[in-house]
């Protein structure tokens, strides 16, 4: 699409080096990223590193892929409308609950033939149908994604201690709405949302350590998948025909200083 790009919002690569929706060439941090409307700032809750860099890799991964109906993308004066997001807007629209019983359960994995990338594993979940007629509907859809880091030193120059593979991450959503149809042009929902994203990083000897480890996490057995930064989401809205309510909680520990 023109005018929309995926880079990365990371110069030193010290964040994994993400690629971020970049729209009209003012940066991933201008992106406005809306689920069913309602703004997601993941992003906000995560401080600026000294380099002037944060990850804002939360902000794409609340919703399963399965889970996606469309998505919009404005462009132009017509994203003023959003404020904060003049450079562009992204909203991601969910599927509806169905008046018939529909479940899907799947289950992914990638294993890497080296050892130094990491190996992806990710189950979604998904059962829409109806209460009571067509008049009460529901919709509940969950998310558990691990992907392991790449060992720190896989890309990085020799001599260096830049940390240069991609971070690991470990997602899990859970997300369910009730629908009350209140007649053919009106309808009600009632939403509910929890997410959880961790990054982890891989270490591989003590003495060259990209970040310091707590004393805790400096055996061998818990290098690898040590967590250093936690992102919570709980998010609750109750929308009607055309109107939106929701509140939306974020909270986000740290557990190694950026």
């Amino acid at each position: 699409m023109p005018g929309v790009n995926l880079t990365g919002n990371s110069a030193s690569g010290t964040r994994g080096n993400n690629r971020q929706i970049d729209i009209r060439g003012m940066g991933p941090e201008n992106t406005l990223i809306l689920i069913d409307g309602v703004p997601v700032t993941s992003r906000n809750s995560v401080r600026y590193s000294w380099r002037g860099e944060r990850d804002t890799r939360g902000d794409t991964n609340w919703v399963p892929p399965e889970q996606v109906e469309r998505i919009e993308v404005i462009r132009g004066p017509a994203a003023a409308r959003y404020g904060s997001g003049q450079p562009g807007v992204v909203n991601i629209i969910t599927k509806r609950p169905t008046n018939d019983w529909h479940g899907s359960l799947s289950l992914y994995t990638n294993q890497p033939e080296s050892s130094d990338e990491g190996a992806t594993r990710r189950a979604n979940f998904s059962l829409s149908g109806p209460l009571a007629g067509n008049a009460l509907t529901t919709r509940l859809y969950g998310n558990l994604n691990k992907t392991d880091a790449d060992s720190w030193d896989i890309n990085s120059p020799v001599g260096t201690k830049n940390a240069a593979g991609h971070e690991g991450v470990r997602n899990k959503d859970i997300n369910g709405v009730v629908s009350w149809k209140l007649n053919p042009q009106q309808i009600l929902d009632f939403e509910a949302g929890y997410s959880r994203r961790g990054i982890s990083m891989r270490a591989i000897r003590k003495t060259v350590l990209p970040v310091q480890l707590p004393k805790a996490r400096q055996n061998p057995a818990k290098r690898r998948t040590a967590c250093t930064d936690r992102i919570m989401a709980l998010r609750i809205m109750v929308s009607g025909t055309g109107d939106k309510v929701a509140l939306v909680f974020i909270t986000r520990k740290p557990i190694i200083p950026a």
